[in-house]
C-alpha cells in the first residue's frame, strides 16, 4: 500500500499524486479513464467525443472555465457527480436531456447509461436507495455543477 500513485504511459510518468487527487483532477484523458468510469466532453470537439456545446450551459459558467480555443480541452465529470434531478434540472449549471438505455446493479450503487444528444451515452451512478423505478426507457434531465467538474487542457 502507498499514499501516492504513479501513472505511466508508454514508459513515461504522466501523473504522480495521491489517489484522490488523480481521481478528481486527472492531467489527461488517459489518466481520467485509467482511474475508472468517466464522462468526457470535448470543449472544441477535435476528437469527436461528446461536446460541451451539446449541454445546456450558461455563458457565465463557460466564462468561469476560462477556455482557450487554441488548445484542446476536455471537461471531466465522474458518474457519481451527475444527478438525476427529474424533468426540470433546476439548480444545475450543466443540464442535458436523455433517455435511460440500461441499468446495472453494482451492489450498493446502481449505474445507468443515458442516451443523450452526445455521441457517447453518459454514465450516471446513484446509491441503491436512490434507484429509479421502471428506469429503462424513461426520459430524464441530468444535471451537475461546475464544482463537480475538472477541466483538462492540452492533449
Amino acid at each position: 500500500m502507498s499514499d501516492r500513485i504513479a501513472i505511466m504511459k508508454q514508459g513515461n510518468f504522466v501523473q504522480i499524486d495521491s489517489a484522490d487527487t488523480i481521481y478528481a483532477h486527472p492531467v489527461s484523458r488517459f489518466v481520467a479513464g485509467f482511474m475508472g468510469e468517466v464522462n468526457l466532453f470535448s470543449v472544441n470537439n477535435r476528437d469527436h467525443s461528446p461536446c460541451i456545446e451539446e449541454l445546456n450551459v450558461s455563458p457565465r459558467v463557460i466564462n468561469q472555465l476560462e477556455l482557450d480555443d487554441s488548445r484542446p480541452a476536455t471537461l471531466v465529470v465522474r458518474p457519481e457527480n451527475i444527478r438525476l434531478p427529474g424533468n426540470s434540472g433546476e439548480g444545475y449549471e450543466f443540464k442535458v436531456d436523455g433517455q435511460i438505455q440500461s441499468e446495472f446493479n453494482l451492489g450498493s450503487r446502481v449505474q445507468y447509461e443515458v442516451k443523450t444528444e452526445c455521441a457517447e451515452p453518459l454514465i450516471v451512478e446513484v446509491f441503491r436507495e436512490n434507484r429509479l423505478s421502471n428506469a429503462i426507457g424513461s426520459s430524464v434531465t441530468l444535471g451537475w455543477n461546475l464544482e463537480h467538474c475538472h477541466l483538462i487542457t492540452g492533449e
